[in-house]
């Protein structure tokens, strides 16, 4: 079965759109993960692009696409129809296929049944009045033409849809009916005409995934499912589709819709490539280099700006400090704090064989009572009074360093992970801080909080024989 994948940019740049992500570099790292990804469970893969796409997924970041197909050029489609991309590659289909969206990571074989299914689908969706909204602005449309089998199931109660991420099958002759009728609809009605240039109608699920599956369903044709649960159509939760978190121990990764824009998501998508493919970040870092000023080497000059005086020059004095750390230093503590960020989700013999330890470039500003009230209000931290410490380590993107207030707590865990130990022992260590409340509770409290500081890069953890001491 052929792995394939569509990139259409539509004139786009692919270092200045951001593709529905937050950023152009987000796009770009999740096309980076997602090749890779593939590649590693199916060892081929082909890409549908235009000039665009290979200059810049091929020629500049090297993806290992094991044949690429520079076939959109001068393809006449509105951006606003990208799923028309994806129905002209199943139509240059000549054997059984998978397509697989590049905002999808599969990071588990796929069951030896599916190489085998007629029709392939991520997963059933059940259509509420979310996709009703949709349908009803689609059919308002002045003059449409609709073959009847559409029209008379998109006006019903009951309209079938399959998410379309995963997309094949070994039925090359409904593939070719299918898309037949979505580009006839698109003849039919001049969807690609000026009119609809502005117009709010956004018709890609429509024409692909329920045309898709009104087809099937009239022709008797049973769907194979990646997913095999059914998904409300505006109910893809962030846990159960987009949780990085989980990389590697859940079959696949997609990152739908409106996830793209989450800002804790597309950090994920990068602690991950860089975890994992390092050599990759540092191509995409490239690309954006004053979103990486530490890798471009241009150094970060600019304060936190907190209004409190001595935390201001604290930060300087610090960055000054980071300045002079080579990229490989910084690359070696950034996979160190991306790798860290999971130490939670790995096995109770994983977590016994790594030690946690604080960031060897760990600075902590301690504010006084008066400094600490503003300095809560920059983080976003709820302040209870007191004395609030603040901890600071580099970062490789966006502004440089990365700042975190620490509690009592925190500052506790601090001090146990002085010396490097194995989780069993630093929860064992932790266990007096919380005499009298039970050690069901108190185990719970404890790994929240080592789970916060992991996450936020305080602490790490020592693998593969990373050194915790400055060097």
């Amino acid at each position: 079965m052929n792995i394939i994948q569509t990139l259409w940019c539509g004139g786009r740049k692919l270092t200045e759109s951001p593709f529905w992500w937050n950023h152009a570099e987000y796009n770009l790292m999740s096309w980076a993960l997602s090749c890779m990804s593939l590649k590693e469970q199916f060892g081929k893969v082909t890409l549908y692009t235009d000039s665009e796409g290979a200059k810049t997924l091929i020629d500049t970041l090297k993806l290992p696409y094991t044949e690429v197909v520079v076939n959109f050029d001068g393809f006449d489609c509105l951006t606003c129809h990208w799923a028309l991309a994806k129905v002209r590659a199943y139509s240059l289909q000549t054997e059984p296929f998978l397509h697989i969206d590049g905002d999808i990571y599969l990071t588990q074989p796929l069951p030896p049944s599916i190489a085998e299914a007629g029709l392939i689908a991520q997963n059933k969706e059940r259509c509420t009045e979310y996709y009703r909204g949709m349908i009803s602005r689609f059919l308002s449309v002045d003059g449409l033409k609709l073959a009847p089998q559409f029209a008379e199931t998109l006006k019903s109660d009951n309209v079938p849809s399959y998410n379309l991420g995963f997309c094949g099958g070994n039925d090359l002759d409904f593939f070719g009916r299918f898309c037949g009728e979505v580009e006839k609809f698109f003849w039919d009605n001049d969807f690609n005409g000026e009119k609809f240039r502005n117009a709010d109608i956004s018709a890609n699920v429509i024409y692909e995934q329920m045309f898709f599956s009104i087809m099937a369903r009239d022709e008797g044709t049973d769907i194979a499912t990646i997913h095999p649960e059914t998904i409300r159509d505006n109910g893809y939760r962030a846990d159960e589709f987009c949780d990085l978190m989980h990389y590697g121990q859940r079959q696949f990764i997609h990152i739908l819709g409106g996830h793209k824009r989450t800002q804790r998501t597309c950090r994920m998508v990068e602690r991950t490539l860089l975890q994992k493919y390092p050599e990759l970040y540092e191509r995409i870092a490239a690309l954006f280099p004053t979103r990486h000023k530490r890798l471009a080497g241009m150094g970060i000059t600019d304060g936190a700006h907190s209004g409190v005086d001595r935390y201001d020059t604290f930060i300087k004095e610090k960055n000054t400090e980071w300045d002079a750390l080579s990229k490989k230093d910084l690359m070696s503590i950034g996979r160190a704090v991306c790798g860290s960020a999971t130490f939670l989700n790995t096995s109770q013999g994983k977590r016994e064989k790594q030690m946690i330890a604080p960031n060897p470039y760990l600075a902590i500003f301690h504010a006084n009572a008066d400094e600490s009230a503003a300095l809560a209000a920059r983080l976003k931290y709820q302040y209870t009074g007191g004395e609030m410490p603040v901890a600071i380590v580099p970062d490789l993107s966006e502004k440089g360093f990365h700042e975190t207030a620490l509690n009592n707590l925190s500052e506790n865990m601090l001090g146990i992970a002085k010396h490097p130990k194995s989780f069993s022992e630093f929860m064992q260590e932790a266990a007096p801080c919380f005499e009298g409340i039970g050690i069901e509770t108190a185990n719970k409290c404890v790994e929240a909080e080592i789970g916060r500081l992991l996450n936020e890069g305080i602490l790490i953890v020592r693998d593969n024989g990373f050194k915790t001491q400055r060097h």
